[in-house]
């Protein structure tokens, strides 16, 4: 679940339709106990990585800025979260 997700299961939750712009989804399944997988990427954005997860893997990016001398290019490091959690 994503943050991107509170606004239409909070729609759903008090009997609202979803917001039409909205990219989130509707997670009162989920509240409910339900499993569902309900995306298929997870992505996550701070000021000094980018991540995106998919399945048991996760990519993190770090930009030139965090490490401008070792890395002026910056870097990617790619875990197997089964492997090393």
């Amino acid at each position: 679940m994503e943050l991107v997700d509170i606004p239409n299961t909070l729609c759903s939750l008090a009997g609202l339709e979803p917001l039409e712009t909205s990219d989130g989804k509707d997670l009162t399944r989920l509240l409910r106990g339900e499993k569902d997988e309900v995306h298929k990427i997870g992505v996550t954005e701070f000021a000094w990585s980018k991540s995106m997860r998919k399945g048991k893997y996760r990519y993190v990016y770090y930009p030139t800025e965090m490490f401008r001398d070792e890395y002026p290019e910056g870097f990617g490091e790619l875990y197997d979260l089964e492997k090393d959690p």
